[in-house]
């Protein structure tokens, strides 16, 4: 059996212009993950997404393991949540504006999750015209697990930064779930949250743990999902 160890990014930019960045908080959230990681795995190889908080993600864990080198890979890229919100809510083309509204709310983390939810729902339903429909975004990220599961020798250990709609549907075969509940292991993902899966010479995966994120409450750091 071989190990991958995925890992959300830590905590984006919620509320600002450029949400692909980590905040100051999510450069301590992957840091931290690092320090864990570092105490139970040995990573053979490494992969990251083409996002910035992604790659940066990967810049504070690689700090406990100084020799590793990471391959880029697309495929676990996260969806983009800002084309699907913005098929349905227009106004969200105008990124600045659209900040602006969001954090004169009264809760504006409760109210993006509220308009998010909307969203998605319908664009699993493949209700509207997007970048990129549900169906090809499983394509990706299924041809993303079969590439690392190929890049990682037999008994070895996979290091996989990702977000949370990839790695929650990495799972969906291993456990027997619907896409809706896909997403509702999406929705409780928190930043920087370790999740360990183990696949067979047969490619089969099987879940060790989901959504680890106790390297945070040891460390006295903030747990954060937005």
């Amino acid at each position: 059996m071989a190990d991958i160890y995925f890992v959300r990014h830590g905590q984006a930019s919620f509320g600002k212009v450029n949400y692909d960045a980590l905040s100051e908080l999510g450069h301590d959230q992957a840091r931290i993950a690092g320090e864990y990681l570092a105490k139970v795995c040995e990573p053979d190889v490494a992969f990251h997404g083409s996002l910035v908080r992604q790659q940066q993600t990967f810049s504070e864990i690689g700090k406990s393991f100084p020799d590793l080198r990471a391959t880029e890979n697309r495929g676990l890229n996260e969806f983009n949540h800002e084309n699907v919100l913005a098929v349905h809510y227009p106004e969200f083309l105008d990124r600045e504006a659209f900040a602006a509204h969001i954090v004169k709310q009264d809760d504006p983390k409760k109210y993006f999750h509220r308009l998010y939810q909307r969203s998605v729902k319908q664009w699993l339903a493949n209700e509207g015209d997007y970048e990129e429909s549900f169906d090809q975004f499983k394509q990706r990220v299924t041809q993303s697990l079969r590439d690392i599961q190929q890049q990682t020798p037999a008994g070895g250990c996979a290091l996989a930064v990702s977000s949370a709609g990839p790695i929650a549907l990495c799972l969906q075969d291993a456990l027997g779930i619907s896409i809706e509940q896909v997403f509702a292991l999406n929705e409780v993902m928190a930043n920087s949250a370790i999740t360990r899966v183990m696949f067979n010479q047969s490619g089969k995966i099987s879940l060790s743990f989901y959504n680890n994120y106790q390297h945070l409450v040891y460390a006295d750091s903030q747990v954060t999902y937005r």
